[in-house]
């Protein structure tokens, strides 16, 4: 086991880190009533068809199979049920933040339980809910915090039972993989499989616990289960969608591959990753050029461990062609661990007395700027553009069939809207191929013999309310 380190020594009670990351956490309950952000609309829309058709095991997008497991939306429907289906919205943040949280709480157990150092372990979660996942990731209604928590109880659980020598510990295993997969994608088990090779890299001598028949029938079953899963609900044809997904993503979605226009992106991302992980990254980057040298953590199997799981899991998406910096979430925690680890180490700089104040300042700037964002959305109206949008559609299609045919965030927002103020009636598909006598909305989409009836003017763009036949008659312009 990796020893105690001495960081308490020097640094505030842990009162203050207590209180400070029950700020943090507090910081959640605003954000849970901003409007529609980015494509939040996905998981509302296809949880409130998945209600409607009764179809539990199959989510669908404006009526076509969604090819990702249904996990979050278990999750939000029971909610929805509980605090209305225009509530929906805040459903999906709960889910989320509670998702975040979990991994917070979950990371302060493991850093108290390896190092016994309770300041430490409240620093540490400290680095894990600022930045990013404070200001934004933290809250934002996708899956990758749901998938970021069980991919990191998956992690975790194999260090422990590496450094305890407890095969039983590997049911967390099991559950993280299996969870991450259900959350979204088979990508957790390649989070794993990277780490594990990492550890048993690393920490040589305790490779035998995996040759326990415990851990083989475990992992077994966690390999075995994606296979189960698509046999059941291969009619949704999850399989190749998936698959799909993940190769687009590591091909690249551009027809033209251009040298420069790549190593630009990969120097975006770099930026980008710096940026989402301050201040750690900021802490970081200052013992580099103080000591000229990467901290080394020879101290700690553990932390060499947590170096090379952080670093060979993050090349792949670096150097990608098509990539997003949430898909590395599920590395945050291993990077706040990095962080507090390296101020453990460095008791010879100074910084260690600014933590409280600069924690302080971010967590009252999170305050300010949700504040900020909510009276300013509300005096701009853009707070209720989207409700409205979705009014004013419902009004001027009356009884006639209502389709859709925009993914972007602009149409999901819209979508979304109208499906909760409609529910529990049919939500919006997209239409059929001879449609007629209905309406449609789209952006620009243009479809024979139609024409633009209305017009809504939102905050991230414009939507087109398109007729055909009967519908047009109704003596708009």
């Amino acid at each position: 086991m990796p020893t105690p380190t001495a960081i308490s020594h020097s640094s505030p009670d842990s009162t203050h880190y207590r209180i400070l990351l029950a700020l943090a956490v507090l910081s959640f309950i605003p954000t849970l009533f901003l409007p529609y952000t980015g494509e939040e609309g996905v998981y509302t829309i296809t949880s409130m068809e998945m209600v409607h058709r009764g179809e539990w095991t199959i989510p669908t997008l404006y009526g076509e199979p969604y090819p990702r497991p249904p996990l979050i939306n278990w999750l939000m429907i029971p909610i929805a049920d509980l605090l209305g289906w225009e509530n929906v919205l805040i459903a999906s943040r709960l889910v989320t933040a509670v998702a975040t949280i979990g991994t917070g709480l979950l990371f302060f157990a493991f850093v108290f339980r390896v190092y016994r150092d309770r300041r430490l372990a409240f620093l540490g979660a400290l680095f894990f809910f600022s930045g990013d996942v404070l200001f934004y990731r933290g809250w934002l209604a996708y899956a990758d915090p749901l998938f970021g928590l069980f991919v990191f109880l998956a992690i975790v659980s194999m260090l422990l039972t590496m450094h305890e020598n407890r095969p039983w510990l590997l049911i967390g295993v099991l559950v993280g993989l299996i969870g991450s997969f259900m959350s979204k994608a088979l990508t957790g088990y390649v989070f794993y499989a990277t780490s594990l090779l990492a550890a048993l890299i690393i920490a040589k001598d305790q490779r035998r616990v995996f040759l326990n028949p415990i851990s083989i029938f475990i992992h077994g079953l966690a390999i075995v289960y994606p296979l189960v899963w698509w046999g059941w609900v291969e009619n949704a044809n999850s399989t190749p969608g998936m698959v799909q997904v993940l190769i687009t993503k590591l091909a690249g979605e551009k027809p033209l591959f251009s040298l420069s226009s790549y190593s630009g992106e990969r120097v975006v991302f770099l930026g980008e990753s710096f940026v989402v992980l301050l201040p750690g990254s900021a802490l970081m980057a200052y013992w580099f050029f103080r000591k000229r040298a990467l901290p080394s953590f020879q101290e700690t199997p553990l932390a060499r461990t947590a170096l090379w799981l952080v670093i060979l899991n993050y090349l792949p998406y670096l150097l990608a062609p098509s990539t997003n910096i949430r898909y590395i979430l599920p590395l945050y925690p291993w990077c706040a661990l990095l962080v507090v680890l390296l101020l453990a180490q460095s008791q010879a700089l100074s910084f260690r007395r600014w933590l409280v104040p600069l924690f302080s300042t971010m967590i009252a700037m999170k305050f300010l700027f949700m504040g900020g964002t909510f009276i300013w959305n509300k005096a701009s109206g853009d707070f209720d553009a989207y409700p409205n949008a979705a009014r004013q559609a419902i009004a001027d299609t009356k009884t006639h069939p209502l389709y859709i045919v925009d993914s972007s965030s602009v149409g999901l927002s819209v979508a979304a809207h109208i499906d909760s103020l409609r529910f529990p009636r049919p939500p919006l598909t997209s239409p059929p191929d001879d449609w007629t006598d209905a309406f449609v909305l789209a952006r620009e989409y243009h479809f024979p013999n139609d024409r633009v009836v209305s017009t809504y003017h939102l905050p991230g763009g414009t939507i087109h309310l398109r007729c055909r036949g009967t519908a047009c008659t109704k003596g708009m312009p």
